[in-house]
């Protein structure tokens, strides 16, 4: 029994390593294409993106475009929705009380970020 669970810890192990490298890898290439936009985004302007259609949410100083990830993501729509135009960095190291989000869910998103926060 403690040999399946040790097999079953070490493969989850890579499992999150293997997501981790391809997420990496995915995000320098898009770099490297200059699809990601390194602008300095006002609060005015992020403000402007208030809408699930046009949703963009600062989080930890980078601001990302979460239109198409709003339906994607694991808590629900509305988690998303109530912060389209703000700073919702509060939110996402909080949960509503239920603890941070995982570092690897910065790195979902990283293709989807449209600036830095001014």
């Amino acid at each position: 029994m403690l040999k399946i669970k040790t097999e079953l810890l070490i493969g989850l192990g890579l499992m999150v390593l293997v997501l981790g490298i391809a997420g990496f890898t995915l995000l320098i290439k898009l770099r490297t294409q200059n699809q990601i936009s390194t602008s300095i985004i006002s609060l005015t302007d992020l403000a402007k993106h208030s809408q699930p259609e046009d949703c963009w949410v600062a989080l930890k100083g980078n601001v990302y475009n979460l239109s198409t990830f709003i339906s994607k993501h694991p808590g629900g729509a509305k988690a998303i929705e109530t912060n389209c135009g703000k700073d919702g960095t509060e939110v996402f190291e909080t949960r509503y009380g239920k603890g941070p989000h995982q570092a690897a869910a910065l790195l979902v998103i990283a293709a989807l970020k449209v600036g830095t926060l001014q």
